[in-house]
């Protein structure tokens, strides 16, 4: 063998493939169409947050036991507590036991996991740590749960005065005040305008046609308004008209900043970078314009902007949510401060609640007071009219 050729060339090194300003955020890597493709026989089901939060949760303590995946999911399906979890264990079980990654059977029940959720099980399984991000999953759902539940029982007051007084206003002329009104066109007395307002209405009231009009409308809104509704640039400028809306506005902006921020620090935390945390935390947060503010970000990272810089050019998130993230980054700790700043806001978040319903309340104390109170001046009027002339 001669010397030239047993000299070792150095390997040639490929040059990088730069990436255009204009490359979509959508770039950042998705879960494949063959890892959502189900097997023949998958059930269809479906698990409510906090039925999937204690799914989560047993399956990470008994992987961090040490008891194999399979055996796990096994073990849930024959003591499930509900139908639907225990059809979700089982398939999950039979998919592992014919070869199938964790991450790809997880995609079979898009109903059940999330994108994000999806590219935590991936990141798990590259890096072993299966049930810290388990645990990680269980805990985001269980937080959202208890925002979600925070925000339903501070809207079933508000909302249970306003069809309490709906219905009052309905029904009380035609079922209650109906003798009043008959004793009033006995008088033959000058009969104000608002009485006779109210006279006419439940006169109305008492006939088919208010039925008839509630089923148009009812069918109005499920032929038209709900799939106006359900459009993304719809949701998208309902949501940007709320923000500027005076408390409702700020009570909105924390809830939405809470959950991106919840979403970003537990896929950093779990070793996912920056870029395709913050894409999957979009798409996860079920907000058309959320979404969109996350690609806006996304689409500054991949013109090499900085993350707080990225963020800044979303009109999503305040000067205090982007100083916290400048000075994340750093500090080389911003999977830690993300999640500080998802604690913050839900506690703005309670602040912010109360000061809507301190600001709701007495209008509808006043609406209802007015109600009632008009309905009695309607009958009493024309009756100290009849006194008057006697």
């Amino acid at each position: 063998m001669s010397l030239n050729q047993m000299v070792i060339r150095p390997a040639r090194v490929a040059k990088p493939v730069p990436v255009p300003a204009s490359a979509p955020a959508a770039s950042v890597r998705r879960p494949s169409a063959q890892a959502a493709t189900p097997p023949p026989g998958t059930p269809k089901v479906k698990l409510s947050r906090d039925k999937l939060a204690t799914f989560l949760s047993s399956l990470s303590t008994m992987v961090r036991a040490g008891v194999p995946l399979y055996r796990a999911l096994d073990h849930m399906a024959q003591h499930a507590e509900t139908v639907d979890a225990g059809l979700l264990a089982s398939s999950l079980a039979e998919q592992i036991g014919n070869g199938r990654q964790f991450s790809r059977a997880a995609a079979t029940h898009p109903n059940v996991f999330t994108p994000l959720q999806l590219g935590l099980l991936r990141v798990a399984e590259n890096s072993g740590n299966l049930d810290d991000v388990l645990e990680r999953m269980s805990n985001d759902e269980q937080k959202a749960l208890r925002t979600q539940r925070r925000l339903t029982s501070a809207l079933v007051y508000p909302a249970g005065l306003l069809v309490l007084c709906g219905f009052g206003l309905m029904l009380a002329p035609p079922l209650l005040l109906e003798p009043q009104f008959q004793l009033i066109r006995d008088l033959h007395v000058e009969i104000p305008w608002f009485t006779r307002a109210l006279m006419g209405f439940s006169s109305f009231m008492r006939t088919p046609w208010p039925w008839v009009l509630l089923c148009m409308a009812a069918a109005l809104v499920q032929m038209c308004l709900r799939p106006l509704l359900a459009k993304a640039s719809v949701q998208s400028k309902l949501t940007e008209r709320l923000l500027h809306v005076p408390k409702l506005g700020v009570l909105l902006r924390h809830v939405l900043c809470a959950r991106f921020a919840q979403s970003v620090g537990m896929q950093m935390s779990s070793g996912v970078g920056a870029l395709q945390s913050m894409h999957l935390a979009g798409e996860a947060s079920g907000n058309p314009y959320v979404q969109e503010q996350a690609e806006r970000a996304c689409q500054a990272m991949l013109r090499g902007a900085p993350v707080w810089r990225s963020l800044q050019e979303c009109a999503l998130f305040p000067p205090l949510f982007l100083a916290v993230v400048q000075c994340g980054e750093e500090t080389g700790d911003l999977a830690k401060l993300f999640g500080w700043l998802s604690d913050l806001h839900e506690s703005e978040v309670d602040g912010a609640l109360d000061t809507v319903m301190a600001l709701v309340e007495p209008f509808l104390l006043a609406g209802m007071g007015l109600t009632v109170g008009g309905l009695v001046v309607a009958t009493m009027l024309p009756m100290a009219k009849a006194l008057d002339s006697i």
